[in-house]
């Protein structure tokens, strides 16, 4: 079978470059390979977005503040006049992808694994899959890989309903409870999607991959820090995201979501950014250039990997950095740093805000 471009992966990422290429009016063969059975909601993507974006209307949670706290008290809440706090449950992303996904020149394979994809003498690609071989002129790799990173953020979460109401119900607890010791720099994360019915995340910055399974304690530990009962729990997710790749995995071919470098470095956040490199790396297969790898400035990434040596190298003084950029930078300026519309006001507040002799010692040992 020949086709123009395989997808290999139906994730986030590869579901988004295949939408994004019908959307853009791409009259070509797609086909995209997945190994998974079947969608299930197993995820829950978060971002900051304006009321006017595609992203913020299909989000089914919206929130105004968000709160930051450590161990020893401090804490600061950032509310947001021009922008939202959003949360999008896979299942609505999956449904949403896939209704447009309904076409007769894309084609998506469940259940399949990828062996092999090598060159052809015709410059096309032959794809080796447990239901077949494929022919492609574009291949675009999508699949998680292992990764090295500066560091990794494990998280355990469980979405669950309440005994009794959560209290500030308005209020995501983005990095609560932060602290660290020589090891690593914990925290918890909770979305209230109503006063009964919450997400709960305990998270953990390391230097190493953790079991998520590992967190159990420290979920403990947020449920009595909030003082919650839990009535029953809906579901469980996990995963352990890379921040800082020091090094993507060489390969000819092109690659998206998390293995192609998707997540920003310092906080683990990569949602819009998928969706932003599948537009333009579908509006390059149109027009015939080369499709791209994801790609971010080069001073954004220096100092995303200059912020999480320094976190690694001191975990127990990381809930106060935190907490002075959340304080030195309003709600807007901190959401548009995190979501890579940062301009120069907001880098020099947030270099202002962090003390200088760690950040300076890291350069000097090469960091």
């Amino acid at each position: 079978m020949k086709v123009n471009v395989a997808i290999l992966g139906a994730g986030c990422a590869g579901l988004a470059l295949a939408r994004c290429l019908k959307e853009q009016g791409f009259s070509g063969s797609v086909s995209l390979l997945e190994s998974r059975q079947c969608y299930e909601n197993d995820r829950t993507w978060c971002y900051w977005a304006k009321p006017d974006s595609q992203w913020h209307k299909m989000a089914q949670y919206r929130w105004q503040q968000c709160l930051f706290s450590s161990l020893n008290d401090a804490q600061h809440i950032h509310y947001y006049d021009s922008t939202s706090y959003c949360c999008l449950p896979a299942e609505n992303y999956y449904d949403f992808c896939l209704q447009q996904l309904d076409s007769a020149n894309v084609s998506l394979k469940m259940e399949v694994e990828v062996a092999s994809v090598s060159p052809t003498r015709s410059q096309s690609w032959l794809v080796e899959t447990t239901a077949g071989n494929l022919e492609a002129d574009i291949v675009i790799d999508t699949r998680p890989r292992p990764c090295e990173a500066i560091l990794y953020q494990s998280f355990l979460g469980y979405e669950v309903t309440l005994s009794r109401p959560i209290f500030a119900p308005d209020t995501v607890r983005l990095m609560c409870n932060m602290h660290g010791d020589n090891q690593c720099m914990r925290f918890y994360y909770i979305l209230p999607f109503s006063p009964w019915h919450i997400l709960i995340e305990p998270t953990v910055f390391h230097r190493y991959p953790l079991n998520p399974d590992l967190l159990k304690d420290d979920l403990q530990s947020a449920l009595r820090a909030e003082d919650i009962e839990i009535e029953s729990i809906i579901r469980r997710e996990s995963a352990i995201l890379p921040m800082g790749q020091t090094h993507l995995e060489g390969s000819v071919l092109v690659k998206g979501g998390i293995a192609g470098g998707a997540l920003r470095a310092s906080s683990g956040y990569g949602f819009l950014r998928i969706q932003a490199w599948a537009l333009a790396c579908a509006q390059s297969i149109i027009t015939k250039q080369k499709a791209f790898s994801h790609q971010q400035h080069h001073l954004q990434a220096r100092m995303d990997h200059l912020f999480l040596n320094v976190i690694k190298h001191n975990p127990v003084d990381g809930p106060d950095y935190f907490i002075r950029m959340a304080s030195q930078l309003n709600g807007d300026q901190f959401s548009a740093f995190m979501s890579d519309e940062a301009g120069m006001k907001e880098w020099m507040q947030v270099i202002s805000a962090l003390p200088k002799w760690p950040f300076i010692k890291e350069v000097m040992a090469g960091g």
